[in-house]
């Protein structure tokens, strides 16, 4: 087991460099699906689906499911981070630089 802390700082820092997504309206139902990949230091990657749809449809709001998804992808950064920790017995760091977020509307 290894001491290792992450706050939700570093989550937010990590997501921000380490995380890329596209989101895009869905086609059968009102909500949002959002494709993300997670790059890890050796600049392996993993990708990932979230999704968000409003219970009432009348409600739907797309600003809101791109948020609940990047909630949804922020808690699995918890899980990544702790993972990597528990494996390497590092701290894993967000040090990649110029990563751009991609949205796109389908």
């Amino acid at each position: 087991m290894t001491d290792i802390k992450y706050t939700s700082e570093d989550i937010n820092r990590i997501f921000e460099e380490r995380v890329d997504y596209v989101w895009e309206k869905a086609s059968l139902k009102k909500g949002v699906i959002v494709e993300w990949v997670f790059k890890y230091p050796n600049g392996e990657n993993i990708a990932f689906v979230e999704a968000s749809f409003p219970i009432n449809e009348y409600n739907f709001d797309e600003l809101i499911g791109i948020d609940v998804c990047k909630k949804k992808i922020k808690n699995k950064l918890w899980e990544i981070c702790g993972q990597y920790s528990i494996i390497t017995g590092k701290k894993l760091w967000a040090k990649v630089k110029n990563i751009k977020l991609l949205f796109a509307m389908i």
